[in-house]
């Protein structure tokens, strides 16, 4: 039967200590949310999520910071007060681009050019 050192059993104890860390670190890393007001007209009341941005032109964008794990709830009011909520919580590092089109509806896209499954 064959013994561990002392020398081996301190390295992986290190690594898997260090191995915890990391995972523990990753999983609170801020999503982000990009919003972009494509509707032809201004947009007041702007929230995402628990982020207020107020006020946004047409053609602006604003990026947020939020904390991953919950479901995205953007509010805003244009031609009519709007509600939307994200199918999937944002995930840790996640990236969301939010393009509000003339409707006043919300296209929901994970980076620029691509659509959310």
């Amino acid at each position: 039967m064959a013994v561990l050192s002392r020398k081996v059993l301190w390295p992986l104890g290190l690594s898997l200590i260090a191995m915890l860390w990391i995972l523990w670190k990753s999983a609170s890393i801020p999503g982000r949310v990009a919003v972009i007001n494509q509707s032809g007209h201004g947009l007041t009341q702007v929230t995402v999520g628990k982020a207020r941005i107020g006020e946004l032109r047409n053609g602006e964008s604003r990026v947020v910071s939020l904390p991953a794990s919950e479901a995205l709830v953007v509010r805003f009011r244009g031609q009519r007060a709007r509600t939307w909520r994200s199918d999937k919580p944002l995930l840790p590092g996640q990236t969301m681009v939010l393009y509000i089109t003339p409707d006043d509806g919300i296209d929901a896209r994970g980076k620029i050019g691509t659509y959310l499954p």
